[in-house]
């Protein structure tokens, strides 16, 4: 992610990840370290 500039031509870049929730306890699908450094998480429920 670091070779992505946090502005774009005037537009802002917003670093995320679309992760699944994997149980009811609401895990996700992905490793807390890339949790952590995510600025937006959108969940998806797989079930659907």
């Amino acid at each position: 992610m670091k070779v992505i500039p946090q502005l774009l031509e005037g537009v802002r870049i917003i670093k995320g990840a679309e992760v699944n929730i994997t149980d009811y306890q609401g895990r996700l699908h992905i490793p807390a370290y890339l949790q952590e450094r995510q600025e937006r998480i959108a969940k998806g429920d797989p079930g659907r």
